[in-house]
């Protein structure tokens, strides 16, 4: 115990640590070394820790407790099957620009507030509480992403912000706000909050699934690529909307997208073609004038099972050629907010078809 606390190791080894406390900081430096954490290191303000390897045993249910934290390893913070137990306070959780390894942790007591993460491999984070942006750079970068468990991830005012080269996995009880610098492989994004929300913002945006399931699931979802399309002809980005609507935007891209279940459109932007398909029923929000649910040069809409809009609500689309196919019920269209022609393509339906 003491004020500042620091260990420095020179011989490569392993080395148990039981119970540390300071009033201020605790610095422990040892490369080449594998720390085994047996007890709570504890810090008032600062903890630093630079090892080879991190690993933990016993029934302590914190491993680590500071305000801040600054990690460096070059082969692997914890394991997926024993990450190490952190709780982390206001100054947030880093690793220093020279790590290496792989992260794994499981966030106690407190919200995990992450300032910039760096990892050659995978950070995996199971957090009891929120997962959030302490600064606004970028605060994972690594080969792959997974949160496993959260309360919320990011907020609409600080997203989360990852440069991630390899698949995403964000699983949270609340809402999602995330950032990808680069091109976003979903692997699977997940908020299961009762009207909750997913708002994923990438340069484009690729589906990553497995076994058929959707890619990102949530009551609302809000896509917007910058610089790409989201999905893709050989492979469509698999959403499943609950009770909410869905909102997806490419800047420079297309929209290939495929629901699961029935959907309700907020908008749908792309600056050239939009392909989407829904399982059942298609319709659009009520929206002002002018606020079409379809916007693009081509659009080729599907509904497998249900219909595509309906009598009263027509879905409101703004194109200039349009495909669309109802095999199990009726088509209502209304392009009127489009001026000019309207090339119709293919337009197939068993029951009502009606374009405005």
């Amino acid at each position: 115990e003491g004020k500042t606390v620091e260990y420095e190791y020179d011989n490569l080894g392993t080395y148990n640590l039981n119970t540390i406390t300071a009033e201020n900081d605790v610095k422990i430096l040892a490369p080449g070394t594998e720390v085994n954490l047996t007890g709570t290191t504890v810090a008032g303000t600062d903890l630093t820790l630079t090892a080879d390897t991190v690993t933990r045993e016993g029934s302590q249910n914190i491993d680590l407790r500071a305000a801040g934290m600054k990690l460096q390893v070059t082969k692997s913070f914890g394991t997926a099957a024993t990450p190490i137990r952190v709780s982390v306070g206001e100054r947030g959780l880093s690793t220093t620009d020279l790590n290496t390894g792989s992260i794994y942790l499981a966030a106690k007591e407190r919200d995990l507030g992450i300032g910039s993460i760096i990892s050659d491999s995978v950070v995996e984070i199971s957090a009891d509480h929120a997962v959030k942006a302490t600064t606004s750079e970028t605060n994972i970068k690594a080969a792959a992403l997974r949160i496993l468990k959260s309360s919320a991830i990011g907020t609409k005012e600080q997203n989360l912000r990852t440069e991630i080269s390899g698949n995403m996995e964000m699983i949270s009880d609340g809402d999602i706000y995330a950032t990808e610098l680069g091109t976003a492989n979903v692997k699977n994004i997940r908020s299961t909050k009762n009207e909750g929300k997913v708002s994923l913002t990438a340069a484009g945006m690729v589906n990553c699934a497995e076994g058929g399931s959707a890619a990102i699931t949530a009551d609302n979802i809000t896509l917007h690529a910058t610089a790409g399309s989201i999905g893709s002809s050989a492979k469509a980005m698999d959403v499943e909307v609950g009770s909410g609507t869905l909102n997806a935007v490419a800047d420079r891209g297309s929209l290939y997208l495929t629901d699961l279940g029935n959907v309700m459109l907020g908008q749908l932007q792309a600056v050239d073609k939009i392909v989407f398909k829904a399982a059942g029923s298609i319709s659009g929000k009520n929206s002002a004038a002018g606020m079409a649910a379809v916007t693009a040069a081509n659009a080729e809409i599907t509904s497998i099972n249900g219909n595509i809009g309906t009598k009263v609500q027509p879905l409101k689309t703004k194109v200039s050629s349009m495909t669309a196919s109802a095999a199990k019920g009726s088509i209502f269209l209304d392009n009127t907010e489009k001026s000019g022609y309207l090339a119709l393509v293919d337009i197939k339906a068993k029951e009502d078809i009606q374009i405005k």
